[in-house]
């Protein structure tokens, strides 16, 4: 099954609160950052990350930061979840 209507939009002042409420499952804990502690390692890292929220259409189901490596010039997926409600 695929989703052609699954967007990423950057994190802003205007999402910032519902990107902050995502929650995994309490046994998925110890697997993922919480999307708190991502954003702040995303922002000491701002020149090479960027967060983004995961839409399925207008709703918001997880978060995901992609960094780019410059050694390896190549970007890579650093923290990702998708929220419990999903």
């Amino acid at each position: 099954m695929t989703h052609s209507n699954i967007t990423l939009t950057p994190v802003t002042r205007e999402n910032i609160e519902q990107i902050l409420a995502l929650t995994v499952e309490k046994n998925q804990e110890s697997y993922v950052a919480s999307t708190c502690k991502s954003l702040a390692y995303a922002y000491v890292m701002r020149d090479f990350v960027n967060p983004y929220g995961i839409y399925l259409a207008e709703e918001l189901i997880g978060y995901v930061s992609i960094v780019f490596d410059e050694e390896d010039q190549m970007y890579n997926i650093w923290h990702f979840l998708i929220d419990a409600r999903f």
